[in-house]
């Protein structure tokens, strides 16, 4: 099944009244040939357990896999990336062989002109193994073809603190992405739904909202 993008660039639209004043104004450009990517070490770790990491991006797809979200430390790793078919893989993994999470979706996302808001919102304490790994595009949970996960109370490989280099738009076997990414949060401690960052106006079209905190 494929997924339609926002119709209206996030950057442009007007907001329901519920996300008035609250829509991302600028975006980043990550451009593959020119090695473009943002890289952090944080200086101490997060709750490695429950978190939420929310972003709008646009992919323009250089028929690679076009990686979001890495976070690093040899062969331990928690990643988002877009596969060259379309679909959006998620996963966490520790030694290279233990596979904590394994995430593919059953939706594809081939609209490269359309803005995609993806949430992953995550709580490993949860008892029902499904609610503690989400994924929202646009509003909407995705659903998965395949993957397992997280055990409950694991560790994710996300929010690990120094030691773990956090990289947006590279990091997966080095490569480098060609996307765009505009309003980007990481929220330590809580499990959020979309709502937190957005909402439908009344065109049913997802729209950005500025998170309030939690």
């Amino acid at each position: 099944m494929t997924v339609p993008g926002n119709l209206s660039s996030p950057l442009l639209a007007t907001a329901a009244a519920a996300a008035a004043g609250g829509v991302a104004t600028k975006s980043l450009r990550f451009n593959a040939g020119d090695s473009a990517n943002l890289s952090k070490n944080f200086s101490s770790a997060g709750n490695t357990k429950t978190w939420t990491w929310s972003a709008w991006v646009k992919f323009t797809h250089n028929g690679n896999n076009e990686v979001i979200l890495n976070s690093a430390n040899g062969n331990n790793f928690h990643s988002l990336y877009l596969r060259s078919d379309g679909t959006l893989k998620w996963d966490d993994v520790i030694g290279g062989s233990d596979v904590q999470l394994n995430k593919i979706t059953n939706q594809v996302f081939r609209d490269f002109s359309a803005w995609y808001h993806i949430v992953l919102a995550v709580d490993t304490t949860q008892s029902t193994a499904a609610n503690r790994n989400k994924m929202y595009v646009n509003g909407v949970q995705a659903t998965f073809a395949s993957g397992n996960d997280f055990a409950q109370n694991d560790n994710s490989q996300f929010n690990q603190g120094s030691a773990f280099t956090v990289n947006i738009g590279s990091g997966y076997n080095a490569s480098y992405s060609s996307i765009y990414l505009a309003d980007c949060y990481l929220i330590d401690g809580s499990q959020l739904e979309p709502t937190s960052f957005g909402a439908f106006d009344d065109n049913g079209v997802w729209q950005a909202a500025a998170h309030s905190g939690t």
